[in-house]
């Protein structure tokens, strides 16, 4: 089973609530305990228990990755389609290469408070938007002037 398996089974047991913010404290907490470990004298460090709980503290950090990851595409995709619902009324009314440039801008602030770089909210929103229009055709010359 791969960690991206793993942390899904995770996000859908139902007890579990797991938020980016959350899984990135988790994976502090579970740093400062290998920081921990890793200050120890060697002689202590070369034991089976400690060496046991450092690789169990290290798959651990490697599914709260696979997390975040999972959580991040989830909240781009409900940003985007709440975005694109916001944004398609406005199709009929602008040029499409202005509504294109509001929809990446909308898009890529919201990725922004997701804790992203903002040059990596630009190429994601350029792509999620860039998307849709190729694949829906909104803000395609066919919809211009037509009642629609």
């Amino acid at each position: 089973m791969t960690n991206r398996e793993r942390a899904q089974e995770r996000l859908n047991n139902a007890a579990c609530k797991l938020t980016i913010k959350g899984a990135q404290e988790a994976i502090a907490g579970y740093q400062r305990s290998i920081d921990y470990y890793n200050s120890l004298p060697i002689w202590k460090i070369s034991a089976y228990d400690i060496q046991l709980e450092l690789s169990r503290t290290a798959d651990q950090i490697e599914i709260l990755e696979a997390v975040i990851e999972i959580l991040t595409e989830q909240a781009e995709a409900e940003i985007a389609v709440g975005t694109i619902q916001t944004i398609v009324t406005l199709v009929k009314s602008f040029p499409k290469t202005t509504v294109m440039r509001k929809m990446v801008a909308m898009i890529a602030n919201k990725l922004r408070k997701l804790g992203i770089s903002l040059s990596e909210c630009f190429r994601r929103a350029w792509s999620l938007v860039k998307g849709f229009i190729n694949n829906d055709g909104i803000g395609g010359e066919a919809h211009y002037g037509s009642s629609n």
